[in-house]
């Protein structure tokens, strides 16, 4: 996908900035589809990005002065929710992941591949997200078979609120 950038700002066109997630999927889903590849856009309202792999935003509260409860800062924790986000899926099938240690067909992570062209993530399996399964990954890929965890919890965690103990 770079490349085709690379020619756009070749030819003298002006660079797009500013670009936001739904810029991103949107220039995604039409490359891919010009390449022949099944594509369409996904979006989430309260996305959440756990930074943990727990599946959980963790929010952290004190009391103040008052009595009422502050959010205050973690260093150990950047967990947010994102008011919205949006990302491709793209139907292709997959023989980097080990169904078998799972208990699944050999083709359970066939089908649409949850892509996010900002570079957070992809391709993480949506068969294997429905189920919640973080699948493991042969050879190579095992290097980076971590983006199904990212989308069980960008579109399932749970929201924790923690409260500092004043004593």
């Amino acid at each position: 996908m770079t490349e085709f950038f690379d020619v756009h700002t070749a030819l003298g066109y002006q660079r797009v900035q500013y670009c936001q997630c739904w810029v991103f999927a949107a220039a995604q889903n039409t490359l891919a589809r010009a390449l022949g590849i099944p594509t369409r856009v996904v979006s989430a309202l309260e996305s959440a990005v756990d930074s943990d792999r727990n599946r959980a935003i963790d929010t952290f509260y004190r009391y103040n002065t008052t009595g009422g409860l502050v959010p205050t800062y973690s260093p150990y924790k950047a967990d947010s929710v994102w008011n919205f986000h949006a990302w491709n899926d793209m139907w292709f099938t997959r023989s980097d992941v080990d169904c078998a240690a799972m208990g699944y067909a050999a083709d359970c992570a066939d089908g649409w591949q949850a892509v996010d062209a900002t570079g957070k993530l992809g391709p993480a399996a949506v068969n294997l997200v429905r189920r919640n399964e973080n699948p493991t990954c042969l050879g190579e890929a095992a290097r980076r078979c971590y983006d199904n965890e990212y989308v069980i919890s960008e579109v399932n965690a749970y929201h924790n609120d923690w409260v500092e103990d004043a004593g």
